[in-house]
């Protein structure tokens, strides 16, 4: 990754998280974004989706991704197979990292031409996959994200 930072997982996480605050997001949604993004990034995923997710703290994957964590907890209490939840098209780069922070089989994208992107949740007792000690995070990305956790004085 050209310019990038090796950071402790658990260094990047709470700056995802502060920077979550100090966009405006609530503090709930903010710690789940910091796992997910830590999360998301450990699975080489899009470092751009974690600084877009944190554009508009009033319409964000921020604030829908826990809401479908939620619905697949509320549904696999009450289905015995797979369970498809669809997504909001700009929650789709973010999904998996979310749905990997909760034990469960496992968990796709599936798109279908023309039809919304759709999380499919396989039943299981799995656990969560563990996150590395490291990860590796553009300096562009992190100078974002430090720039969003002082703009509210939360670091």
């Amino acid at each position: 990754m050209t310019g990038a930072m090796t950071e402790t997982t658990a260094k990047f996480t709470d700056l995802a998280t502060r920077a979550a605050e100090g966009a405006g997001f609530p503090t709930d949604s903010a710690v789940l974004f910091g796992r997910a993004a830590a999360r998301h990034l450990a699975d080489d995923g899009n470092p751009q989706a974690v600084v877009r997710a944190l554009g508009d703290s009033g319409d964000s994957p921020v604030l829908r991704l826990p809401l479908v964590l939620e619905d697949l907890r509320r549904a696999s209490g009450a289905m015995s197979g797979a369970i498809e939840l669809t997504l909001h098209p700009d929650d789709t780069e973010l999904a998996l990292a979310y749905a990997r922070l909760v034990p469960h089989g496992a968990a796709t994208l599936e798109n279908a031409p023309g039809m919304p992107t759709r999380l499919r949740v396989e039943p299981g007792e799995g656990e969560a996959p563990a996150l590395p000690d490291r990860i590796e995070v553009p300096k562009p990305v992190i100078e974002r994200l430090t720039a969003l956790a002082v703009r509210e004085g939360v670091s």
